[in-house]
């Protein structure tokens, strides 16, 4: 029982030009989401800022406790400063993926995406920068060949 409210951080691998993201049991529960697989080839760049975060924005499902956790499915409505297109983006709704937990505070791995059913995905990890060069460096080899 003691585990049930350990925040942790996800597992991140890749392999054949894929970004895995691995949650633990209770990091499904919290975020009411399976794993995720992303092909490097719907990325756009990945990076270590602060992610803003916009209202309004409705959390379906996931789970939110203000400066403990953030996880799950938000929609948000309203355009950011830049425009990307995808598929299903409809009179300016969007979707993010999050999973940051205050024991990782500051660690963000922020993942934006292109013609994916996540514009974004926004993740805390103990090796974020790491993770960002590696994604930044797959994206590069990709978009190369």
């Amino acid at each position: 029982m003691s585990g049930m409210w350990r925040f942790g951080s996800v597992e991140l691998s890749t392999s054949d030009n894929v970004l895995h993201i691995r949650l633990s049991r209770w990091e499904k529960v919290w975020a009411v989401h399976r794993d995720l697989q992303v092909p490097v080839a719907k990325m756009e760049r990945a990076h270590t800022e602060r992610p803003e975060t916009i209202w309004p924005e409705i959390r379906a499902p996931g789970s939110f406790m203000p400066g403990v956790i953030k996880a799950g499915t938000y929609h948000l409505w309203q355009e950011r400063k830049w425009s990307f297109t995808r598929a299903g983006l409809k009179n300016g709704r969007y979707r993010e993926f999050w999973y940051a937990t205050r024991g990782n505070r500051e660690r963000f791995l922020v993942v934006e995406l292109t013609e994916h059913r996540y514009r974004r995905i926004v993740l805390t990890h103990p090796d974020n920068v790491e993770w960002a060069k590696r994604i930044n460096r797959a994206i590069e080899g990709v978009k190369a060949a």
